[in-house]
């Protein structure tokens, strides 16, 4: 038996929690306890003993975002557990973030590698984010670790394939928080160069962008915004989806829509580029709504029916595997000896 704590600072429905509540109840069969806690306050870890029956964890897996405010945090949590072993999860950070957010680069390295040594074990949520860790020297390569965030994708496995229907448009839709980061203004004014009969697009979800984004799509009759869905009834109602990203760390989003059989478009950057292949879908540059329009016309046009049904077996096994590398993760033994940087 082993007990096992997960701390999170954000625990609103995205692809975070929504991957950390299907690994915990998948993972619970194995016999270990799992406790989830989410914190607002960084300032110093709080009391451990919060397991069952006031027992201590043995592993503490950290989710939340690293950061200098929340370095306090997790040096007492090394204090708190000195026998426990550490494991901080990358959902973030990744080279394009870096580029386009931070202004003192070497401020903001110092900061991960200060955050990192606190750490056991680093896990990376793409082959991307973990090539930037490495070769920006922020995490020792032994400590590092490639898990991809892939949840229990049954039900979208479920969702019938893309039957194509010559007499309507493609219907494209984009799912996400309303904020920069997912590049939806770029995909807004791309569908200013679609013609109507050739694509429509539904976007939909939450956030701060919510006003400007409606405000951007005024005028254009083939756009709809819409609010928080269920990503598999959205996904129902689609023949495409696009993925824009300014930056992306793992995207639990494309595994999803791969099991859902629809074929993509993606944004050039972090880990979305090994997410796809020229059999189920296209990479555009980032930013770049000429080429993002392009992509639609050449998606809307091709044929998507044979490109479901290579999406769906892309993500066979997947979540097993996951699973799978979790387990084994979770089963190492336990060592609070930290590799030196």
């Amino acid at each position: 038996m082993i007990n096992i704590l997960h701390i999170l600072d954000d625990n609103q429905l995205g692809g975070v929690t929504r991957l950390l509540h299907s690994l915990v109840t998948s993972l619970a069969d194995a016999g270990h306890h799992h406790r989830l806690v989410a914190t607002t306050k960084h300032r110093l870890a709080p009391p451990l003993d919060i397991m069952p029956q006031g027992a201590r964890p043995d592993v503490i897996v950290v989710h939340f975002t690293a950061s200098w405010a929340k370095l306090g945090f997790l040096e007492t949590l090394r204090l708190r557990a000195p026998k426990a072993r550490i494991v901080l999860v990358e959902h973030s950070y990744t080279a394009a973030f870096e580029q386009r957010c931070v202004q003192n680069t070497s401020r903001f390295r110092v900061m991960l590698r200060l955050s990192y040594r606190c750490a056991d074990e680093v896990i990376a949520v793409s082959h991307g984010q973990a090539m930037w860790l490495e070769k920006a020297r922020l995490v020792d390569k032994s400590k590092l670790t490639v898990i991809p965030c892939v949840l229990d994708l049954s039900a979208f496995a479920a969702i019938p394939d893309v039957v194509m229907a010559p007499d309507r448009p493609m219907r494209l839709g984009a799912f996400g928080r309303f904020a920069p980061q997912k590049g939806f203004d770029t995909l807004i004014e791309a569908m200013r160069r679609v013609p109507a009969h050739v694509a429509t697009l539904d976007l939909a979800g939450y956030g701060p962008d919510e006003v400007a984004l409606r405000r951007q799509a005024e005028g254009l009759a083939h756009v709809r915004i819409q609010g928080r869905v269920d990503p598999v009834q959205f996904l129902e109602e689609i023949d495409a989806v696009a993925m824009p990203s300014r930056w992306e760390a793992g995207a639990v989003t494309c595994w999803e829509v791969r099991a859902a059989g629809r074929p993509m478009i993606v944004a050039d950057v972090d880990g979305l580029p090994e997410q796809i292949s020229t059999e189920i879908g296209l990479v555009v540059p980032p930013e770049d709504p000429a080429a993002l329009a392009s992509s639609i016309c050449k998606l809307a046009h091709a044929n998507r029916t044979e490109m479901s049904v290579i999406a769906r077996k892309t993500t066979d096994g997947a979540y097993v595997a996951t699973l799978a590398a979790w387990r084994a993760l979770l089963a190492r033994p336990i060592n609070a000896q930290l590799v030196p940087f």
